[in-house]
């Protein structure tokens, strides 16, 4: 019955296919769309903000980058990268960022949001006089500070309450970074959560978290000493910076990622305190390595000193959690070569942790074949080849038990302005491994096998399309479900442009499992999920100051419905300083809540989660004080309809009114 089902989905991808070729063959194809797609993981977008906010600082040049630079960048989709690079090899240099509007794919509000990562700058060799030696070790400098609370008192407040807060209920976070000329950067961070302490202590010393990094490029060595992401081919090996959304890998999916990165976020696990070193050989061969030794975040047994689960969350704003800080030492090494031709590239890998404790054998089925030792060994050959308009890529990695996990993809570009993607994922139930992450349903690179297929295209220069088909089975049992089962998804986008006006349209569909038990049925049993996503929104440019956009947002799981309708206006008196207005009533369950983007200070990246019955009011105030200093202002207030409590837990609210602001001051000098 199984072979059957697969069969009919095999059948109905092929069809799938078919329309996607014959709409090649009888549209004209000119445009791509946004790369700027994000999830709805906090740390996945905290990082992401991060990788943005480098850009910031170290704006990247794209008359100096190299082709494979642009590429990999992380700023712009496959065809917006092919269109720079095609414009480049005609005209030269690209001297401002309106240029950029020439170039197919390229929205105005992405221009807008690209002007301030990019340098246009000249590349022309000059003489070194005394003006130009200073102007090379020039140091740039920026610090920001940032302060969040809310208004109404918390449960956790309470000093009677079951697992009170150790702290004041705000949060605290200061960054500087700088840079001194093109050779040196170097940085820190501190941070004090929500409900956590100032004090000093076996598990504390003052703040809650530090993050500090050095970054030396010298001639063919880059050097990384402090705090660090380290991301390895497509991330079956190891994997701790940003994972994209699935509809991110549509024209971008045989991206290979760089290997080191300073790391800039504000996420307290999942990263590397060590040194790593890149060495570039010559222009066909490079090679790095690492060494870190941190403490993490987890739950251990005291009866048996075991590990019985990894902490993620970063708060220690309770005594359990705070003594779950740093509670494990894990040391890490790993090396990676890069091997290159004129039309190829291949990353041999090898990485090793070692936790100090071993984690506890569970006896619940579905975690069979969670991490059971302290010793991980795994290692692995990423490749890709690159002829005209194909792109073949994919990775293989083994673990110490001799478990193999692969994904092999195809990029194809029927013209330049048009891309195909096919990515099969093949990922053993009982691999073994620590800080990875590749393309996934499930999110883990464990107990999934997969067929994705997308493509995006331009129906004219200003509306662009893009879809996703995507069949995909979990081997083995997971938290929801009783049994092995599977599941598909299909995702399409459409965007158009018309003189001061922007339709975005999305549709998306999933048929999943999950099990589900009541009296009739005491055993549980995998059901067929049924989740459906309507996304409509309208943006207009009233005049050079202002703007206006609205959204209506449907979404069903099941027989559960839910609602979303938001709408902003955008005032901008002056360069620099800004006014954004969001009102939005929504009516959702649990199960059929909508995340939407929401504006936010600099240093953040979130998507707010709708859901119960309630409107939602914010403010973004952005001003520029001096040509150095900035300010933001976010006030935000959510309303209950049908409850007289908001929130669950030590976050539960005595009220229906929830009222929370951040500021944040930068500072560059």
């Amino acid at each position: 019955m199984q072979n059957c089902e697969w069969y009919n989905n095999m059948r109905l991808l092929l069809f799938f296919c078919f329309l996607i070729f014959w709409n090649y063959l009888y549209t004209q194809i000119l445009t791509d769309e946004d790369l700027l797609t994000s999830s709805s993981s906090e740390l996945q977008l905290d990082e992401y903000q991060a990788n943005l906010e480098y850009y910031i600082t170290q704006p990247f040049s794209i008359n100096t980058a190299t082709d494979e630079q642009i590429i990999e960048s992380g700023l712009f989709s496959k065809i917006q990268s092919l269109a720079i690079i095609e414009y480049k090899n005609k005209f030269g240099k690209i001297f401002t960022i309106n240029e950029l509007q020439l170039l197919f794919g390229f929205s105005s509000e992405h221009i807008s949001e690209l002007k301030k990562y990019l340098s246009f700058s000249d590349d022309i060799p000059v003489l070194k006089t005394d003006s130009t030696r200073n102007k090379e070790t020039k140091v740039r400098q920026r610090i920001s500070l940032s302060y969040n609370g809310l208004i109404e008192p918390q449960k956790g407040e309470d000093t009677l309450a079951s697992a009170p807060f150790l702290g004041s209920n705000s949060y605290l976070y200061c960054r500087y970074n700088a840079k001194i000329g093109k050779q040196i950067s170097f940085g820190f961070g501190i941070e004090k959560d929500k409900g956590e302490k100032f004090q000093f202590n076996e598990k504390q010393k003052g703040f809650d978290f530090y993050s500090y990094y050095l970054s030396v490029k010298r001639k063919k060595t880059q050097l990384i000493l402090g705090d660090f992401n380290a991301n390895f081919g497509y991330g079956l090996v190891l994997f701790s910076g940003f994972s994209p959304s699935k509809s991110m890998y549509i024209g971008n999916s045989s991206r290979s990622n760089s290997i080191f990165a300073p790391m800039q976020s504000r996420k307290e696990n999942e990263f590397f305190k060590g040194v790593a070193v890149t060495r570039f050989h010559n222009t066909k061969w490079q090679s790095g390595c690492f060494v870190s030794y941190n403490r993490i975040d987890a739950t251990v047994d005291p009866e048996t000193d075991l590990i019985s689960s990894l902490q993620t969350t970063g708060y220690h704003n309770t005594l359990s959690t705070l003594e779950q800080k740093d509670a494990i030492a894990l040391f890490s090494s790993g090396l990676i070569s890069s091997v290159k031709g004129r039309f190829w590239k291949v990353n041999f890998k090898s990485v090793l942790h070692k936790f100090d404790k071993d984690f506890a054998v569970s006896d619940k089925l579905y975690q069979k074949y969670n991490l059971q030792r302290g010793v991980y060994l795994n290692s692995g050959i990423d490749y890709k080849i690159k002829k005209k308009n194909t792109d073949l890529f994919g990775e293989i990695a083994i673990d110490y038990k001799g478990n193999v996990v692969f994904l092999q993809g195809l990029d194809y570009s029927f013209i330049d302005e048009v891309q195909f993607c096919l990515l099969y994922r093949n990922y053993s139930e009982k691999y073994q491994s620590y800080m990875t992450s590749a393309f996934s349903d499930g999110g883990k690179v464990n107990n999934e096998k997969g067929l994705f297929i997308g493509m995006q295209y331009a129906i004219f220069r200003n509306a662009t399309v893009k879809i996703y088909y995507d069949i995909y089975q979990f081997p083995w049992l997971k938290y929801t479900t009783s049994a092995p089962s599977k599941g598909r998804e299909f995702m399409a986008m459409c965007n158009f442009e018309w003189n001061n006006a922007k339709l975005d349209l999305k549709f998306k569909s999933e048929l999943a499992q999950e099990y589900q038990a009541n009296d009739s049925v005491p055993m549980k049993k995998n059901y067929a999920i049924r989740k459906y996503f309507i996304n409509t929104i309208l943006s207009y440019t009233l005049t050079d100051k202002c703007s206006f956009k609205a959204a209506f947002c449907l979404s069903q799981y099941n027989n559960e419905n839910g609602f979303l309708f938001y709408t902003d206006l955008i005032y901008t008196p002056l360069e620099g300083s800004s006014i954004k207005l969001r009102y939005a009533q929504y009516e959702t369950t649990y199960n059929s809540r909508i995340y939407a983007y929401d504006y936010d200070i600099s240093n953040s990246f979130s998507v707010q989660p709708y859901y119960d019955n309630g409107r939602r009011i914010s403010v973004l105030y952005t001003i520029s004080v001096t040509e150095k200093l900035s300010l933001q202002y976010k006030l935000a207030v959510a309303i209950l309809n049908n409850k007289n409590t908001s929130g669950t837990g030590n976050s539960e609210i005595d009220g229906n009114i929830k009222t929370d602001f951040k500021i944040l001051a930068t500072l560059k000098l």
